[in-house]
């Protein structure tokens, strides 16, 4: 870098800008050790977070999915669900002629989106009680994977290599 300068490659605030870095490098991280630590951290906290946010979101998604299909499923073998609707606003003659432009299939999943709004609770109930097991099953993948609590510094020093 000196004899780049010394060349009169870099200007004045490039020049800058460089010390500048240095010394916010030197501030934030200071050493390699330092570097080290806190990219371990950064790892571990990431799997703290991560794991139970992707478990939470994966079960809940799951089990929104299994009521909203097997209410879905249940109107369509019954008969039951937007025909019923259709019959009972058919004395409402804007509304009917409304409703009567939507498709039938349409109108049931309307009614399934409906009947988990009104099943939340059962469903978060549910939803709490399986996410640990998912939590589980999600750590025991990432282990299996190389990217468990046990490999942080074997991942540390993968991100540092990756980066330096």
């Amino acid at each position: 870098m000196k004899k780049e300068i010394q060349e009169g490659h870099w200007n004045n605030s490039a020049l800058y800008f460089h010390k500048f870095k240095r010394y916010l490098w030197k501030e934030a991280v200071g050493t390699k050790t330092n570097l080290n630590k806190k990219t371990q951290e950064f790892v571990r906290t990431y799997l703290r977070v991560f794991v139970p946010g992707l478990s939470y979101a994966v079960t809940s998604l799951g089990v929104f999915a299994s009521f909203f299909f097997s209410l879905l499923i249940t109107m369509s073998i019954s008969g039951r669900g937007y025909s019923d609707i259709l019959g009972a606003v058919s004395s409402v003659e804007p509304l009917r002629n409304l409703l009567e432009k939507a498709d039938p299939s349409w109108g049931n999943a309307a009614i399934a989106l409906i009947g988990c709004e009104a099943l939340g609770p059962v469903i978060l109930a549910i939803t709490l009680a399986l996410t640990p097991k998912t939590m589980d099953a999600l750590q025991t993948k990432l282990a299996e994977s190389g990217w468990g609590e046990e490999n942080i510094e074997e991942r540390a020093a993968e991100i540092l290599n990756l980066t330096s």
